[in-house]
């Protein structure tokens, strides 16, 4: 059985305001009947284990697993960098495995425009590696999300590759509109997702722990740039039975991000409609 969630940066402007915390996303989940939430670290307001401990009691009040576990690193940085970016994200494994969070999403990262874009590969590769043994120790899963934004995970054998070779113990976070072909991705030259946004994803929907399902143009009530059957179709043909999580990201007419949304009406309108579209991936 499908199961939906909604991404704690689907409201990120209301946290960035102040208008929403970690105690208030949690009651909007409520409000929304989701299924499990899904945190990015960040908004977890603290790491110390008390704090989380208290996280883990509201959510189980509440009634919900946490899906997923989100920290945002770079693997491509400079290999200087690179202890201070593995700890990052060892530290949001250990947070994890406190939460009772059965799996946490990294990045592959974007490389500097000077870099070596081979060597880049390659420190994302030993420090996935890392990462996902560190992880499979703590009883966590670690997974990579695709996320271009001219990172090193355009397209679909980009994952494919970093999978087999920093595997065994690295899954995926299969994101809906990341990849080169998506309007909401660079790579994309029009506001309808192309062609080779859904070869991407058919290449890698076997390997998906978590669906993340990005909602830019949702105003009459349906997602217009993305492709939502044929997408949950991709699920269907590998039987997926996992956590799909809205990512509300509102674009304008002409692509660029909308500050002036309303994300929590927007998120409202997400909620049925991927609701309406899930039972079609059983």
């Amino acid at each position: 059985m499908l199961k939906l969630s909604v991404m704690s940066l689907s409201y990120q402007r209301a946290f960035r305001e102040g208008r929403m915390d970690l105690w208030g996303y949690l009651d909007e989940c409520r409000r929304l009947d989701m299924d499990a939430v899904d945190l990015h670290a960040r908004q977890l307001g603290s790491s110390d284990p008390e704090h989380l401990k208290e996280v883990k009691r509201r959510c189980l009040r509440l009634g919900f697993p946490i899906a997923c576990l989100n920290v945002s690193n770079n693997f491509a940085r400079p290999a200087a960098d690179m202890p201070a970016q593995v700890q990052l994200s060892k530290d949001g494994i250990d947070a994890a495995a406190t939460l009772g969070a059965p799996q946490v999403r990294l990045f592959a990262g974007v490389p500097a425009q000077d870099d070596d874009r081979e060597a880049a590969w390659q420190r994302c590769v030993a420090a996935l590696k890392e990462c996902a043994d560190y992880g499979y120790a703590q009883g966590v899963h670690v997974c990579l999300q695709n996320h271009n934004h001219g990172a090193m995970t355009e397209y679909g054998h980009d994952v494919l590759s970093l999978v087999e070779r920093a595997g065994p113990h690295l899954g995926h976070v299969w994101d809906t509109g990341q990849y080169v072909g998506s309007p909401g991705a660079s790579g994309a030259s029009d506001r309808r997702a192309q062609e080779v946004l859904y070869q991407s994803l058919q290449q890698t929907v076997h390997l998906a722990t978590h669906v993340r399902c990005k909602i830019y143009r949702i105003a009459g009530g349906e997602e217009e740039w993305l492709d939502y059957p044929r997408i949950f179709g991709l699920l269907r043909e590998v039987h997926y039975n996992g956590f799909c999580s809205i990512v509300y990201e509102p674009r304008d007419e002409q692509g660029r991000s909308e500050p002036r949304a309303d994300e929590v009406a927007g998120v409202e309108k997400a909620v049925p409609f991927l609701r309406r579209m899930m039972p079609l991936a059983r």
